[in-house]
């Protein structure tokens, strides 16, 4: 079978899997309130009791273990934004290094193939594309705490080649006067520039589904750190006069639902944090519009209403202070290793047992969440019983 076809056959794959996990949320919720009784271990089940919902069920702790995909936009208006963000990881790794968390980290691009977008040098020749992740300079996949030198090897990762190389061939045809409408310059673009079709969401549902390397642990929380200037497929193809529309991969819910259901046995949560040119801050979009005058930023609002969903930090591209904003990232994350969902808000005669008892820590309600003092050792087992509504 030659590799089109094992490719074609992955994408089909993965496209039904998404309408499956887009159809499936819709009845979760008539299935698990069946009048069946469930294991206490199965936290997606509930018993109906007076057409209330009462749960019982056991957690395990995750020992601190976080994976952190961060999806990078790669395209020509984006090196000074990668460079800052790489060059303040250490903010951000001091907060997870505090709490001596167990984290993976990988790093993938905006970048998704399609008929408009094949393969080829600039994004070396797919290795940059569809949710792949990026090799490290040391090979790695992802970083691990004792990963050496870990934080020039986030830096210059993260800060793409392809990028340097989009925006220095924007900059040479804005100084030459170049036709950018012309069939030349299209063919010239696109030897020389990795997709403007940003589709973040997308590569994050792609890199998780693939799963390369083992990066996300079944146990572990798992965070999402967008960096872009422009929304969710922001612009239209140019090249055909229509606007790009999201398809089911590229909506937060489809990447929600999906998580939910391949890890539900694990209490597995996730947070998208985004790090954009914030909705409503003209000042900011101006600025991104002003960097090469032939590519414009735009505001994101798709990907700001994710970390609205997931309760996520919400950033600013034209942040002056990166080192503080990569703090509040890493704080929000070691936040997160010590939250675990519940099923409802406000759930009434919650009661929460540990075993053992030195595994035993404080705790605060948070909407739907349930918020640990301190990250839970492996050997942990909390006891939920509560009743939802």
């Amino acid at each position: 079978m030659h590799a089109s076809s094992n490719k074609k056959m992955r994408s089909n794959k993965l496209n039904v899997i998404i309408n499956l996990f887009v159809i499936l949320p819709a009845l979760s919720f008539a299935i698990a309130c069946s009048k069946v009784n469930f294991s206490k271990t199965d936290p997606a089940g509930c018993v109906n009791v007076d057409n209330k919902c009462k749960f019982d069920y056991i957690i395990y702790g995750s020992g601190g273990m976080v994976d952190i995909l961060f999806v990078d936009d790669n395209s020509g208006s984006m090196s000074f934004e990668q460079k800052n963000m790489g060059s303040h990881f250490p903010d951000l790794l001091k907060k997870l290094d505090e709490r001596m968390l167990d984290y993976h980290i990988a790093i993938t691009t905006t970048d998704i193939s399609n008929n408009d977008n094949s393969p080829r040098d600039i994004n070396l020749n797919g290795a940059l594309q569809d949710g792949k992740l990026i090799e490290f300079q040391s090979g790695m996949k992802f970083l691990i705490p004792n990963t050496p030198d870990k934080e020039t090897l986030f830096a210059n990762t993260m800060k793409r080649d392809e990028t340097i190389k989009c925006d220095k061939f924007i900059q040479n045809a804005i100084a030459n006067n170049v036709d950018t409408k012309s069939t030349q310059y299209q063919i010239d673009y696109y030897k020389n520039c990795p997709s403007g079709d940003e589709r973040g969401v997308f590569a994050a549902l792609k890199a998780i589904y693939n799963n390369e390397s083992q990066f996300i642990r079944p146990k572990a929380h798992l965070a999402i750190v967008f960096l872009t200037d422009e929304d969710n497929r922001s612009f239209g193809n140019t090249k055909k006069g229509t606007p790009y529309a999201l398809e089911k991969g590229d909506l937060p819910q489809t990447l929600i639902d999906f998580v939910d259901k391949k890890y539900a046995s694990t209490e597995k949560t996730l947070q998208v944090h985004s790090v954009v040119v914030p909705t409503g801050d003209t000042a900011c979009l101006n600025q991104q519009n002003n960097q090469l005058s032939l590519i414009k930023g735009n505001e994101g609002t798709n990907y700001e209403q994710f970390s609205d969903l997931t309760k996520g930090y919400k950033g600013s591209v034209c942040e002056t202070n990166w080192g503080e904003q990569m703090g509040r990232i890493g704080a929000a994350i070691v936040k997160q290793v010590k939250t675990f969902k519940l099923h409802c808000a406000s759930p009434q005669n919650l009661e929460v047992k540990f075993s053992p008892s030195s595994a035993e820590s404080s705790y605060s309600m948070d909407g739907d969440t349930i918020v640990f003092g301190r990250p839970l050792d492996p050997s942990a087992q909390v006891h939920f019983t509560y009743t939802c509504l």
